[in-house]
């Protein structure tokens, strides 16, 4: 919500404000849920994973390899005196050379191969604190959502007709509002969007009050959050009027901990997505509680060290063809099926050390949100962005800034990290022309003191 709508927006009372999420919401519908992402939903329930094979998979890259050379500049010059059409199937991947950390740092925008107006633009932060642009094409969307939706019903869980509350980080309650009303409904659809900014400690009752009252059936939101609520109805010793169905954690790993918190409070399993950035395929967590890669998605390899190199069949507008990813892992084949039945290979995510991880006020171990919400201006604003954290309740956020860098984005960076993460930690972020040289020298995307 942007611009005049978003000016409008602020003003409206509550009724119509649901009103406009709803409209907003039935706008987008077509294109995130339209017939590649039915056709494919179908095609994932029709077959077990198992079925998709190695020809599958060499068809998904052969299609992906020739858009990319199409419409991408970069893989159009790295690809150059590759003859692509000699390569016949899955075995000849590795003939394709890797793309390099440095290649995408320096060539992200010549890797784009569709048009910002034709697409969704996305932006995150990789592990050496250089943000990212990433475009998204109708079909990477409908995709994405395809398999979301697919592991939802591996679990017991198809959200049509059910009630679901989403926990969202986008700006769904204006500052100025009194009323301690922070959600917002469609409707039709039988969703109610909560919003992360409010969900503090000192609103968790109010929030808890109002899923008593709505009662869903589907809990979807980010370990962060959850967590508060759950730490608060375990506290009161207290449980929801109606338990959900089904609870899917999206975004980082969550711990142990945390998991059986929530699931104590919520009484229910919670499942977890891991996406750790736009570059990966969807990850989904069995009832075994492992990780597996739908053949359909994309491919995980490892390099020697252990880092994961991906290609991922979602990645149309910006084309992720064995790209390295700066994320460390095991990946076990199958050499007999997982507990859940699957033959596909297990990726277990190799843990980063508390030092690396940032913490809530409630001391929640959490990554890096993205910042989706940031428009299109950020990865040309900034050069490099650091988090330094030594209180529970406080970050510090150092950034480099580029030349097209503006106040207006030190707001739109400050509002967007706050609402991932509620209004209970705060963000400290400090602009500067050059990383000091204490982080210059031996870099790292985040230091938490309070891990020592």
């Amino acid at each position: 919500m942007r611009n005049f709508s978003s000016m409008l927006y602020k003003h409206l009372p509550i009724y119509f404000q649901n009103l406009y999420v709803r409209s907003e919401n039935k706008k987008v519908k077509k294109e995130r849920y339209g017939e590649i992402y039915a056709e494919l939903l179908r095609e994932l329930a029709s077959k077990r994973a198992d079925e998709f094979g190695e020809a599958v998979q060499w068809k998904e890259i052969h299609k992906l390899l020739k858009h990319s050379i199409e419409h991408s500049p970069f893989y159009r010059k790295f690809y150059k005196g590759i003859n692509v059409e000699a390569l016949k199937g899955l075995s000849d991947l590795p003939k394709l050379p890797v793309v390099e950390r440095e290649a995408i740092h320096q060539n992200i925008q010549m890797m784009h191969a569709a048009d910002d107006s034709a697409a969704a633009v996305a932006h995150e932060i990789d592990r050496e604190g250089i943000p990212l642009k990433f475009l998204l094409t109708k079909e990477d969307i409908q995709k994405r959502n395809a398999f979301m939706d697919f592991f939802k019903q591996q679990n017991g869980a198809d959200s049509k007709g059910l009630k679901q509350a989403i926990f969202t980080s986008r700006k769904i309650v204006p500052e100025a509002q009194e009323k301690k009303i922070y959600w917002r409904d469609n409707r039709p659809e039988k969703i109610r969007l909560y919003s992360n900014y409010y969900c503090t400690n000192g609103n968790a009752e109010v929030y808890i009050r109002n899923l008593n009252d709505f009662q869903p059936a589907l809990i979807i939101g980010t370990a962060p959050i959850l967590y508060k609520l759950a730490a608060f109805l375990n506290e009161a010793q207290e449980k929801l009027a109606s338990p959900p169905q089904a609870l899917f954690l999206q975004g980082g790993l969550m711990e142990a901990a945390q998991r059986k918190e929530i699931e104590k409070a919520f009484g229910c399993p919670v499942r977890n997505l891991f996406l750790p950035s736009y570059e990966f395929p969807v990850m989904s967590e069995c009832e075994a509680g492992k990780f597996h890669v739908h053949p359909k998605a994309g491919i995980i390899e490892l390099a020697e060290d252990g880092e994961m190199i991906v290609t991922n069949f979602m990645s149309y507008g910006t084309p992720i063809i064995r790209c390295r990813t700066g994320e460390y892992a095991e990946v076990k084949d199958a050499e007999s099926p997982c507990a859940c039945g699957s033959t596909q290979p297990v990726i277990k995510s190799r843990k980063d050390p508390d030092s690396s991880r940032l913490r809530t006020a409630d001391n929640a171990k959490v990554d890096i949100p993205q910042l989706d919400e940031t428009g299109h201006e950020l990865s040309d604003g900034i050069k490099k962005i650091h988090f330094f954290q030594h209180k529970k309740e406080a970050i510090e956020v150092f950034v480099e800034a580029g030349e097209s860098y503006t106040n207006e984005l030190t707001e739109t960076i400050h509002q967007n990290l706050q609402s991932a993460f509620s209004q209970d930690t705060k963000f400290n972020i400090r602009v500067v022309e050059e990383m000091p040289r204490s982080l210059k020298d031996d870099f790292q995307l985040v230091i938490n003191k309070l891990a020592k």
